[in-house]
């Protein structure tokens, strides 16, 4: 057990309360997302990464559904595939696309999560040329943020932002496009994505208002369905927080032009932060995500309002500061990733992405490179392996696929969030323990049960190469939970 928590592990004892029989299906998933950095390269070119084949591996066998995959503007040379506008020089005309080390990043990214499973496909970075700013671009893995500057397209009919997409997706869709020289230019034939997210946090990334982005969303949509007719699409992707103008006006069909531009979801993001000990994070990342949960039930009642078939998407849920080095951070991270996915179930509420796969501090690329998010990582970034964050959400796959029913009657002792679910005609329970302490929680099951869990005690929560996930089998009476272990617990007989 870590030294940091061994210290506070009194045990408590508390009582749970289920209500089986009153319940309603949900759509609820567990799922991730990648947002490209150098350390997914695996173009064995300079500054390749010498973790993304397995990273890749473990990837795959999390088996997840609606991956969001974010070519982001940090490393535009990772994301943008033309970064230079074409050329005509003395009636000689030249085009700047360039797959050379997107390519191999990205049709592995799809290899890893698309065959048999719905992915998220947005390009979020589109070049910057096309936008009134002028920045340069730079080296392919030095970390850009200024990157995306201007907050007005060059071109006010946005035909050419909206090109650019639509030759980008028949790249890898259709097997290539014609570019603007008349050019072909060869790709892939991956299967349509099943969602497109149009930008990435559009309040701050280009400073959008919800207008403005609206009337890009819309044509950038129309464009993309002439050949994309089964793919769904997802909008806003915000940020910041408590801006419910945004969602009112988005949600608005006579907003959109036309009028029956599809509204199929719509994705918001929650970070936690906070400095000081473990237990200080502790109490200040769960009070966050109450918040929180506030905050999307307001605005699940917004989409409601205008479009109740709209699926919700929190897809990036993370740690963005705090001290990652502390012995249980990562326990702590898993556990409020668990936590929000308890809360958010209740509120039917479709996708729950953590965030993200490769985070990094920057001596792992050269001395003097900027960290890139190091508290958001899944994995080791010295050796790819999952961390304590990785194994939970595979717990969270594998035992609550989509469709699950969510009990609403669950009430959950201080301390301990509990949420029970019926998958299939299997009763589980989460149970995820926000305190330093362990508990002794009575479940008020009848007969035994079994658990397969994660706590600090189930391994290397920076790295672990095996299973690093736990079980009890043949239990009776109270469950005791470790100090911020995520727990489903299996009733062996049906429960009423």
């Amino acid at each position: 057990m870590n030294i940091a928590i061994a210290a506070l592990c009194t045990t408590f004892s508390s009582e749970a309360s289920i209500k089986w029989n009153e319940g309603v299906e949900t759509k609820s998933t567990p799922t991730y997302q990648t947002s490209i950095n150098p350390l997914y390269r695996i173009d064995g070119l300079e500054g390749s990464s010498n973790i993304s084949s397995k990273v890749y591996e473990n990837m795959k066998l999390l088996q997840a559904d609606y991956v969001r995959h974010v070519p982001w503007f940090p490393y535009p040379r990772l994301a943008v595939a033309e970064l230079f506008e074409p050329t005509n020089v003395s009636g000689v005309c030249k085009t700047y696309w360039n797959f050379t080390v997107m390519d191999p990043l990205i049709t592995s990214l799809f290899n890893s999560t698309l065959v048999d499973h719905p992915i998220v496909m947005g390009f979020a970075t589109s070049p910057e040329w096309m936008w009134q700013s002028g920045v340069p671009v730079p080296p392919v893995n030095q970390r850009d943020v200024p990157y995306e500057q201007g907050k007005t397209l060059r071109d006010p009919t946005f035909k050419e932002i909206t090109s650019y997409y639509v030759r980008l997706a028949k790249y890898y869709t259709k097997g290539g496009f014609v570019d603007e020289c008349g050019n072909f230019i060869k790709g892939y034939n991956y299967p349509d994505f099943q969602w497109w997210e149009v930008f990435n946090e559009i309040e701050a990334e280009h400073s959008l208002s919800v207008a403005y982005y609206d009337t890009i969303y819309d044509t950038i949509v129309a464009a993309l369905r002439e050949f994309l007719p089964t793919t769904k699409f997802l909008g806003l992707a915000m940020g910041s927080h408590n801006q419910f103008e945004y969602y009112t006006y988005h949600l608005n069909n006579s907003n959109h032009n036309p009028k029956t531009t599809p509204l199929d979801g719509i994705s918001y993001h929650q970070y936690v932060g906070a400095s000081g000990n473990l237990s200080s994070m502790a109490k200040s990342y769960f009070s966050q995500m109450d918040t929180f949960v506030a905050e999307a039930t307001k605005i699940e009642a917004i989409k409601h309002s205008y479009q109740s078939s709209t699926e919700t998407f929190i897809n990036e849920i993370g740690c963005a500061s705090g001290s990652y080095m502390e012995d249980g951070f990562y326990s702590l991270c898993a556990a409020t990733y668990a936590y929000l996915f308890a809360k958010g179930s209740v509120l039917k509420i479709e996708h729950f992405g953590m965030s993200q796969v490769i985070g990094f501090t920057g001596r792992t690329l050269c001395d003097g490179c900027s960290d890139e998010w190091p508290s958001t990582s899944m994995v080791d970034w010295y050796s790819g392996e999952g961390n304590a964050r990785y194994w939970a959400l595979k717990i969270l796959i594998e035992q609550f696929p989509t469709g699950s029913k969510v009990a609403h009657n669950t009430t959950s002792p201080e301390g301990v969030a509990v949420q029970a679910f019926t998958v299939g005609q299997q009763q589980k329970i989460l149970l995820v323990n926000t305190m330093l302490t362990s508990t002794d929680i009575n479940l008020n099951i009848v007969g035994s049960y079994h658990s397969v869990f994660v706590s600090p005690k189930t391994g290397n929560q920076f790295s672990c190469a095996a299973n690093c996930t736990g079980n009890r089998n043949n239990l009776s009476g109270s469950y005791t939970l470790d100090p911020l272990e995520i727990a489903v617990v299996i009733p062996d007989h049906a429960q009423q």
